[in-house]
């Protein structure tokens, strides 16, 4: 049975996915623009960090996705501009996210941490948003595992939203249990690459993310000077 079209817009047809993927993606960029607040940055800045990262996490995704599925876009070439039919790989955008929002912070000469902390509980309300409509599933370990992150940082930055160790530890946080997430959801019987791949790939995400934190998060950068 074929999803019904809620709206046509000329050439477009706009279904139930296609709407419930935009108020996700809204209801993320929103609650990620309000925490950006709480952390102490202005909308000017968080809105010129969005400008620098979002450009080149969008590309990277969706170029991840074509090069992992080319048997499908060597057919089809054309396919590969009609973004409008999904297919993006998240670990590649988070990749040249957190590069792109690094780069910014070193420009800037910002701490990395709320803007990687905001970040992260825009890609938690993201995710919650595209795994509420699986909430009835009729495979419920995959709908614990998909709710397991977002809910697990909401949560966090609920707690903490001024605490500097909260904004430091959000993205790592989401990142370790987007790897015990994709560990989880593999079916058991899956061999080595296929079980194994997606976890390490996040695991080597949550690296990246260390370190560039760790890196950023210098005296100059994370603290004003002392009035002595």
């Amino acid at each position: 049975m074929s999803e019904p079209v809620l709206w046509h817009l000329g050439l477009f047809e706009i279904r139930w996915h296609d709407f419930w993927h935009l108020l996700s993606l809204t209801a993320s960029l929103t609650g990620a623009t309000l925490y950006a607040r709480r952390c102490c940055l202005p909308w000017p800045l968080w809105r010129d960090a969005l400008l620098w990262t979002l450009p080149e996490a969008l590309l990277a995704a969706r170029l991840g996705y074509v090069l992992t599925h080319l048997d499908l876009y060597l057919l089809a070439p054309l396919q590969v501009w009609q973004l409008w039919d999904g297919g993006y790989a998240l670990g590649a955008g988070v990749a040249a996210g957190l590069l792109a929002g690094w780069r910014f912070s070193r420009v800037r000469h910002l701490a990395p941490a709320p803007l990687a902390a905001a970040g992260a509980l825009g890609l938690a309300l993201w995710q919650l948003g595209l795994a509420l409509p699986g909430a009835a599933s009729t495979r419920p370990a995959l709908t614990v595992w998909s709710l397991l992150a977002p809910s697990a940082v909401l949560l966090t930055a609920a707690v903490g939203t001024r605490r500097p160790c909260t904004q430091v530890a959000l993205l790592p946080l989401w990142l370790a249990l987007q790897a015990g997430s994709a560990l989880g959801a593999a079916p058991a019987g899956d061999g080595a690459p296929e079980r194994w791949g997606p976890p390490l790939g996040w695991v080597a995400l949550l690296a990246l993310a260390a370190l560039l934190l760790r890196a950023g998060s210098t005296p100059a950068a994370s603290s004003p000077p002392s009035n002595r």
